[in-house]
């Protein structure tokens, strides 16, 4: 005979484990109903301190390698947690200068202020931050692989398609007239003109096969000798007819408008749209790869992040808690036969008492 305490802590302990298995929550690595290695809500058991997983959080405090609270690979606030305390490289350091590729005192790497030489657009290094334009993973601003406002290097639907861009966008993913590759300024020191690269450039000359000082690969006016229609490349077009596959003069690969007659439905191509539906796995209209909503599928906080959400969807690609493969309304596939049936078994009751009630 149990004491009368044991007895009653026993009891909740079943209540409990009764509603995790209601609500498909495998007791072993979940505490709000989410997997804590995905969640963006809970609490990861092993290495969380705010009930969010360091590995994709925005907030919540990574105890391996974080100093101010912030997951170092996804962080909001740009301290790199291996050789910096508030931007001061603990080595060799000189006032914040990293010194081994530093412009202003700044890691180009891991920087929040500064110039990162790779494909930074205001100063905020791409690879860990949300404050500007992360090009893989970010919040606010403009993701360039994923984005819809702002310029998405790829197929951007406001702005220029930077490959072959009007308007002040270089070709991979900068905004500010800065080679994303090796300049800090606006000047590709390998093959500049007047401080332009040549092989991104809306002015300057393309030394090897300009026409009118226009690169006729990423022109917009100019000629292009080899197919052009009224002087435009139909290859990457904005205006003119890209004889191939092009409707109502719109490249359907960069395009905003228009038809793709491979897949578009209702004129959206859900590869690169923003407004449509997805035959695959769209939310509303929402393509989880160059998503609109701010929200980036792969590593979003808010919305649903296809891999890793809260709101008991399928981690993969399911909207409402129901993969195709595996689910089970909201029941962790991972979970044990023995588990499953006691699911299925309250599950059942349930119903039954809702329907006798």
């Amino acid at each position: 005979m149990m004491p009368p305490e044991e007895d009653e802590m026993a009891k909740q302990q079943s209540t409990r484990m009764n509603i995790f298995l209601m609500n498909g929550i495998r007791p072993h690595h979940s505490v709000v109903g989410v997997c804590p290695h995905h969640s963006v809500v809970g609490v990861c058991p092993h290495h969380s301190a705010v009930g969010v997983c360091p590995h994709h959080s925005v907030v919540g405090v990574c105890p391996h390698h974080s100093v101010v609270g912030v997951c170092p690979h996804h962080s909001i606030v740009g301290v790199c947690p291996h050789h910096s305390v508030v931007g001061v490289c603990p080595h060799p350091s000189v006032a914040g200068v990293c010194p081994h590729p530093s412009v202003a005192g700044v890691c180009p790497h891991h920087s929040v202020v500064g110039v990162c030489p790779h494909h930074s657009v205001v100063g905020v290094c791409p690879h860990h931050s949300v404050a500007g334009v992360c090009p893989h993973h970010s919040v606010a601003g403009v993701c360039p692989h994923h984005s819809v406002a702002g310029v998405c290097p790829h197929h951007s639907v406001a702005g220029v398609c930077p490959h072959h861009s009007v308007v002040w966008v270089c070709p991979h993913h900068s905004v500010v007239w800065v080679c994303p590759h090796h300049s800090v300024a606006g000047v590709c020191p390998h093959h500049s003109v007047a401080g332009v690269c040549p092989h991104h450039s809306v002015a300057g000359v393309c030394p090897q096969h300009s026409v009118a000082g226009v690169c006729p690969h990423h022109s917009v006016a100019g000629v292009c000798p080899h197919h052009s229609v009224a002087g435009v490349c139909p290859h990457h077009s904005v205006a003119g007819v890209c004889p191939h596959h092009s409707v109502a003069g719109v490249c359907p690969h960069h395009s905003v408008a228009g038809v793709c007659p491979h897949h578009y439905v209702a004129g959206v191509c859900p590869h690169h749209y923003v407004v449509g539906v997805c035959p695959h796995h769209y939310v509303v209209g929402v393509c989880p790869h160059h998503s609109v909503v701010g929200v980036c599928p792969h590593h979003s906080v808010a919305g649903v992040c296809p891999h890793h959400s809260v709101a008991e969807v399928c981690p993969h690609h399911s909207v409402v808690g129901v993969c195709p493969h595996h689910y089970v309304v909201g029941v962790c596939p991972h979970l044990s036969n023995t588990e499953k049936l006691h699911f299925n078994i309250i599950t059942k009751l349930s119903n039954y008492f809702t329907y006798c009630n």
